[in-house]
């Protein structure tokens, strides 16, 4: 018999991230020497104390309360409140398996058509095909570090207005992904009080927050709209846990029908988050010592590795680049004319030079916009942060020829690739 499916997945595909990093593991094993900047996976071992957490729970088999246990958000709380100087009583907090997952619900829950910044997360213009919603792409430029400035959301917000669209719901990464851009806190204020006044909901993603470089420092836009603003995040990025798949979001206070709300929409779907990661997260989450100087020294790490690749291939004259801010990822623009699409440069740049990108079409952009999503975390995290807790005052481009090989190596392929299609 014919099996019919919703029409909405004729619209969307799979997500581009998981659908490559699959990929070349596949083609790795196969015996394909590859460099892989495709995929943003933190390469940090697992912390002992989070190890320990895990321990902890792994006897416990009972489901565990929708919203997350206590004791962990009560952890979360002091962990905003340490790192961001957020306040959230445990009550306005909410636990689920990835802050992908609690970004989808939020589309589902929260009225609206999205407005969004391109280039922007690969799953977020799926989600809200998902959730019925409307996506009104707010364009970006380089010249602004692709950070959307209270001018080019006052311009999509009217002329999404005048199409007879509902745009009063906005979703913003910072530090982002694909660009590895900070909005800093004059375009955060300037965005918030824009918000407020057209009584538009915001959902920050803050996922990348802990891991920004020197020079740039994270402002949350919960700091001047918390009563609009929802903010995700979670143990994947600056601890390095993706696989754990555990996220939080943090409600504004005193809205109590919308954590009803939220609690049925978990209770209906995944009921709760397996007990032994949450158990591990309240490790996870701690303030301690442990915690908090895994997160600094990988961040510093991210910064070194970054910092060098981007001055690698800022070398070739037809490469444009913003500088990393945060996360760890560069997004830079190849000015090549014999390309026609971004697809075309990254299947050239994979089949010819055997590395691994993701175009900007995957990213909200046009395909004739020739920039290319680079992850920049393609090496040993183990003996990376062993190398650096030796010695963290040593040598950066010795320390990263010793630990980062793959690297060095895929910045000098780019380079190639650059001079040989200008």
């Amino acid at each position: 018999m014919e099996i019919m499916i919703s029409k909405v997945f004729n619209t969307i595909e799979e997500s581009a991230t998981l659908a490559i990093n699959q990929n070349i593991k596949s083609m790795r094993q196969e015996g394909k020497k590859l460099y892989h900047l495709g995929f943003g996976e933190s390469p940090f071992p697992v912390p002992e104390i989070v190890k320990a957490g895990l321990r902890r729970g792994e006897d416990i088999k009972s489901y565990q309360p929708t919203q997350g246990i206590p004791e962990l958000r009560v952890n979360v709380s002091e962990f905003y409140k340490k790192w961001f100087n957020l306040n959230y009583l445990p009550g306005d907090i909410f636990i689920g398996p990835g802050s992908k997952e609690l970004i989808f619900d939020l589309m589902l829950l929260l009225e609206g058509d999205l407005i969004l910044p391109v280039p922007s997360w690969v799953s977020y213009i799926p989600q809200a095909k998902l959730a019925h919603k409307q996506v009104v792409k707010v364009p970006t430029t380089i010249e602004n570090s692709y950070c959307m400035t209270a001018e080019d959301l006052e311009k999509a917000y009217n002329t999404a207005l005048k199409k007879g669209l509902n745009p009063h719901l906005m979703l913003i990464n910072t530090p982002g992904n694909p660009c590895g851009n900070s909005y800093n806190e004059k375009t955060v204020k300037e965005i918030t009080d824009f918000a407020r006044k057209h009584k538009i909901l915001l959902i920050s993603d803050e996922i990348y927050g802990n891991i920004t470089f020197e020079g740039y420092k994270h402002t949350s836009f919960a700091k001047f709209y918390p009563e609009g603003t929802f903010v995700t995040g979670g143990i994947s990025k600056d601890r390095s846990l993706g696989g754990y798949r555990l996220g939080v979001c943090l409600v504004p206070e005193g809205q109590k029908e919308l954590k009803k709300a939220f609690n049925t929409l978990i209770s209906e779907t995944f009921s709760c988050v397996s007990a032994p990661v949450q158990y591990a997260a309240l490790n996870a989450f701690s303030t301690g010592p442990e915690m908090t100087n895994f997160i600094n020294d990988c961040t510093a790490i991210h910064g070194i590795v970054l910092n060098y690749f981007f001055n690698a291939i800022m070398k070739s004259s037809v490469i444009e680049c913003s500088p990393p801010m945060g996360a760890f990822y560069v997004y830079p623009k190849f000015n090549l004319k014999k390309f026609k699409s971004s697809k075309q440069v990254a299947r050239t740049l994979l089949t010819d030079y055997n590395v691994a990108s993701l175009p900007s079409s995957c990213f909200g952009q046009d395909e004739s916009e020739l920039n290319l999503r680079l992850a920049i975390t393609d090496y040993s995290g183990s003996k990376a942060l062993d190398g650096f807790r030796k010695n963290p005052d040593q040598d950066y481009k010795k320390f990263i020829q010793e630990n980062c090989p793959d690297i060095v190596e895929a910045a000098k392929i780019i380079l190639r690739f650059a001079k040989e299609n200008a």
